[in-house]
């Protein structure tokens, strides 16, 4: 990507150019009309002065006159006619070559050879009749002829001036061309210090916080708002680190009850290691081995974001024959606090999934409706299946939650404020659970019915 040094050359010098040659171009017009109009005023001057100097005597044409008529005297050229016929001209004019304007215009511009060029001027007027020997019929003689003066001025001036305002014109953007890019390079350098410094900064920030963080109010007004969220996006950063170490912390938590069942399992073997015992202890070991396993790939999915490995170990599970034998012990303690708990549905009904899986999911759901639910309540598991998918609904009431509440509940760690005096869980459970089905491609919906009645709905669609 083109640096923002360059970026700015880039743009800038080819725009300023841009002004300074339209510029220019308008100055140098501005004073070649300004200094043709004034070449124009002096000749009409010049014109109306000869003219004042030529009369009629005894029919003919005279000058009033005595100088020479070359340019060198005059600094312009004359040229006197009637009805086209030469009466007088200045012995050095050249030869008119073309004209540069249309006939009939006063003033016009004509080439004197293929290197210069000149102004000219015609007038056409009556000759004079001396006062002193003015006659009526002198007078009317005059009026019968017509004359046509022309008087011709080079534009040497005016394009010696003109090429040196010209070649300053040019010499001033190129000074002004060159002070540009000096003055971008020099304010882009300057300008970009305080990113330069904000860089440094950020070189120094500690992950954890600290003396060296990004205060807004230090850095210039155009990098404030970024400097607020850049500190904004270090905060979510740090709050999502202390959040996965939370997340270890509790997973290590959750793993403890699994490795308590399975030293038990090993312990009453190794105690009595009759084979119906052992046998049972191997299943046990499996059982909570499986669990384990879905426990750990759920925290590295919140990592990595990979379950392959669960897909991989599918199997049928009968959902009702599943449900009723995980259940058995957390229903036994349930209906010791009078709470009503029943596994009805389709016995046919089935998931296709890792025995792990399926177990780490209902356990913690049905344990978590037993653990909330209070005496004299009810949980019930329903399973159902038809053409597009199977479910299991875990229903248990009465419970106080808000629609709120029952929104956020499968975040990890969130625990509703009736349960957080309660050590026993770390609010871990339903995010495992939420964390297992993305995993394996179960649907998870919460949902609160007539305000009293929580609902938790697991389906799986048959074309997996």
């Amino acid at each position: 990507m083109m640096s923002i040094r360059k970026s700015f050359l880039l743009w800038t010098v080819p725009l300023m150019l841009i002004v300074q040659i339209i510029g220019s171009a308008g100055v140098l017009s501005l004073v070649r009309s300004q200094l043709l109009s004034q070449l124009d005023r002096s000749l009409s001057e010049r014109a109306q002065s000869f003219v004042t100097m030529i009369f009629l005597e005894e029919d003919r044409i005279e000058l009033d006159y005595d100088g020479e008529l070359t340019h060198q005297q005059l600094g312009v050229w004359i040229d006197l006619r009637e009805n086209g016929q030469l009466i007088l001209q200045s012995p050095d004019i050249p030869g008119v070559v073309q004209l540069h304007e249309k006939q009939g215009n006063r003033y016009r511009t004509i080439e004197i050879d293929t290197h210069s060029r000149a102004r000219l001027i015609s007038i056409s007027f009556h000759p004079n009749v001396d006062p002193d020997h003015a006659t009526p019929e002198l007078v009317e003689a005059a009026s019968e002829h017509t004359l046509q003066l022309s008087v011709v001025g080079s534009l040497g001036a005016v394009d010696r001036a003109t090429s040196a305002v010209k070649f300053a014109l040019i010499f001033s953007g190129l000074a002004t061309s060159i002070a540009m890019v000096l003055a971008v390079l020099w304010s882009t350098h300057r300008g970009l210090s305080p990113i330069r410094f904000l860089s440094k900064r950020i070189e120094h920030l500690h992950p954890d916080g600290g003396p060296n963080q990004i205060d807004p109010r230090s850095s210039p007004i155009e990098l404030r708002s970024m400097c607020e969220a850049l500190r904004a996006m270090l905060t979510r950063a740090r709050a999502s680190i202390e959040r996965e170490r939370l997340f270890a912390d509790a997973a290590a938590h959750e793993l403890r009850t699994p490795i308590a069942e399975l030293r038990a399992a090993t312990d009453i073997a190794q105690r009595w290691p009759e084979p119906e015992r052992l046998q049972n202890a191997i299943n046990q070991s499996s059982e909570i081995a499986a669990e384990m396993e879905v426990l750990i790939e759920c925290l590295l999915a919140s990592t990595r974001g990979n379950g392959a490995s669960l897909l991989d170990r599918s199997e049928q599970i009968f959902l009702v024959e599943f449900v009723t034998s995980l259940s058995f012990q957390d229903f036994e303690c349930a209906r010791k606090r009078s709470i009503s708990c029943s596994v009805h549905g389709d016995p046919d009904a089935s998931w296709t999934i890792a025995r792990g899986a399926a177990l780490a999911i209902l356990r913690n759901v049905i344990q978590n409706a037993t653990d909330y639910t209070p005496n004299g309540g009810s949980v019930t598991v329903e399973v159902e299946q038809n053409d597009v998918e199977s479910r299991v609904i875990v229903q248990n009431a009465p419970v106080t939650m808000s629609e709120h509440e029952v929104s956020v509940m499968f975040d990890p760690f969130w625990r509703s404020d009736e349960s957080r005096a309660d050590t026993k869980h770390k609010g871990l459970g339903l995010a495992i659970v939420r964390s297992a089905c993305d995993l394996v491609g179960i649907a998870c919906a919460a949902e609160l019915i007539d305000d009293s009645v929580l609902r938790i709905t697991l389906s799986q669609s048959k074309e997996l």
